[in-house]
């Protein structure tokens, strides 16, 4: 498989244009250099000072070194991993540029959050577009998630009520022409990973400014994964905590955060230790059937940035990650600390979740000791009735991936086990 061609999508004819005409000089045209990415964070902004919160320097070193020695890009690939790593560095600059401005904004907590974790393709997208109905809830849409911090700080003056903006915001716009792109661009990608506007999208980007996302940390780019999987994350909560801060400065006072991204599956501890009065619920499914959506998903996000994709390595790599992911958070939960933290936890079974959504709701929100008034119910209610999120759209197979049944089975015997998860049939 080539990148111009990827599960049956052919990527739009400038694409291969660009990575045709260009792959000779591509590297030395645009490259993919730490102080050169800096620069054009600092040159866009007008601002320099990154804060202390959480390292970036180090680990942005290692990721380019990794980008530019593991890691065969192709011309457009390149193109996005620069975006992809400068873009991060824009927000936190302004980010602390506003904690330096206004520190009163982060003098208020971030009260009470709830984080939804599980593998992905386990139900996760479909329980936090649902809980989000409820406005009680703070939640992050997509367009907001492209430019949390906009230039100039929050826009306080503006009337906003949890995520959905009353008054003229050019990010809402800005989000509109993005999702138009991605769908001409990747269509693949965009069919396999819903990406709506409006509604709840996942923190990933503000961890990607602290080095604490799964954007780069899978294991397409060794040298950095390791250094990710080794290192201690708190700094990077900490950082996410005060992005939360500056955010909830622009919604109504008394609500609560609604957050959600499979990172935090195996960030468990920096997670609820910076986090410390927060609840996690978390989606439990069988991981094989999690693994071929994964992959699938994986197939299309990496020929985005590769010249050949390989399906059988992006399936080991996928395996490799859940499995983990899964011992991570095992290994917490099982820890004297997470058997200290267990009713924090709330564990939702996708069987549970598809069959009664409502129901599952309803548990959740009595562990965090939220009752939901009924216009949220019946806005809730609406949307499980319509929203197909907890069914991927499966392209692929286990055998395109070069992945065995019954060898899987053994490396995740634990999980099942651990959790008395059901094996899914076929």
């Amino acid at each position: 498989m080539t990148a111009q061609s990827i599960g049956g999508y052919r990527l739009p004819w400038p694409i291969r244009s660009i990575n045709r005409l260009l792959d000779p000089v591509g590297t030395r045209l645009w490259p993919v250099e730490p102080a050169i990415l800096i620069d054009q964070a600092r040159a866009k902004t007008g601002l320099s000072d990154f804060g202390d919160l959480a390292p970036f320097e180090a680990p942005l070193e290692i990721l380019c070194r990794s980008a530019n020695q593991e890691v065969d890009l192709s011309v457009f690939g390149r193109l996005m991993v620069r975006r992809l790593l400068t873009q991060p560095m824009v927000h936190r600059l302004r980010l602390t540029e506003l904690a330096a401005q206004q520190p009163e904004l982060f003098e208020k907590p971030v009260s009470a959050p709830l984080f939804v974790v599980g593998m992905p393709r386990s139900g996760t997208t479909f329980l936090h577009r649902t809980m989000a109905r409820d406005h009680a809830w703070y939640h992050m849409p997509f367009w907001e998630s492209l430019e949390p911090i906009p230039a100039g700080g929050t826009r306080r003056d503006s009337e906003r009520g949890n995520g959905r903006v009353n008054g003229p915001d050019p990010r809402v716009r800005a989000g509109e022409r993005f999702v138009r792109a991605m769908s001409w661009s990747f269509p693949g990608f965009v069919d396999s990973h819903e990406i709506a506007n409006d509604e709840p999208e996942e923190e990933m980007p503000l961890l990607d400014a602290a080095h604490v996302s799964l954007q780069f940390g899978f294991g397409y780019f060794p040298e950095y994964t390791r250094w990710y999987t080794d290192a201690d994350h708190s700094g990077g909560y900490r950082l996410l905590r005060q992005y939360l801060q500056a955010m909830q400065a622009e919604r109504p006072d008394g609500g609560r955060w609604l957050l959600k991204t499979p990172t935090h599956l195996e960030m468990l501890r920096p997670l609820l230790t910076v986090f410390d009065d927060a609840t996690v619920v978390q989606t439990h499914r069988d991981p094989i059937s999690s693994l071929v959506s994964l992959a699938g998903l994986s197939t299309f996000s990496t020929g985005m940035l590769l010249r050949n994709p390989n399906l059988h390595r992006i399936g080991q790599l996928c395996a490799d990650y859940i499995e983990r992911a899964l011992r991570s958070m095992v290994d917490y939960r099982d820890s004297a600390e997470g058997t200290e933290n267990g009713d924090r936890f709330v564990d939702v079974a996708f069987g549970e979740l598809v069959k009664d959504p409502m129901g599952t709701v309803t548990r959740i929100s009595s562990a965090v000791g939220h009752e939901p008034d009924d216009t949220a119910m019946e806005e809730m209610r609406a949307f499980t009735a319509r929203a197909d999120g907890h069914r991927s759209k499966q392209r692929f197979t286990m055998d395109d991936f070069g992945l065995d049944k019954n060898e899987l089975r053994e490396r995740f015997k634990f999980y099942y086990e651990r959790f008395d998860v059901p094996m899914d049939r076929g």
